[in-house]
């Protein structure tokens, strides 16, 4: 999946306002333990070649959820639930029990999106992120 790296990037930049580097990004598709699932368009009517991702990562029977992302003009339209359901699919194959994951106090969205998959709150992280914001901590046993 190396070749992905621009497109992955790409979406990383749309996506988040801290996104992960190219080097982190190159990183993750060259080790075993990194799960990154691209969601493409069948049909490509869009400019860009994938739409959406998810990546996540397992040591024994743990995870961490790290990104699920969908390109701004496609967000509400369930997308972002499916990506997330496949990833847990993977991680599910893999023998994992348990999937963790950090997720903005404000970001009201991701919330609800992770409560579809079945992630509960189960702490926090005071001053997780640059600007201060307190992350919550969410966790889905397969």
């Amino acid at each position: 999946m190396p070749a992905d790296l621009g497109t992955l990037g790409a979406l990383e930049r749309a996506c988040f306002t801290e996104p992960w580097t190219t080097s982190t990004l190159s990183a993750a598709l060259s080790e075993e333990k990194y799960v990154i699932l691209l969601a493409r368009e069948a049909k490509r009517t869009l400019a860009v070649s994938a739409f959406g991702y998810a990546i996540g990562w397992n040591v024994g029977d743990e995870a961490e959820l790290a990104r699920v992302g969908i390109h701004p003009s496609l967000r509400g339209q369930g997308f972002g639930n499916q990506v997330t359901k496949a990833l847990l699919e993977v991680l599910r194959e893999r023998a994992v029990k348990k999937v963790f994951l950090e997720v903005r106090e404000s970001n009201l969205a991701a919330h609800k999106l992770y409560e579809k998959s079945g992630f509960v709150e189960v702490g926090q992280r005071l001053n997780y992120y640059a600007d201060g914001e307190t992350a919550i901590i969410m966790c889905v046993e397969l």
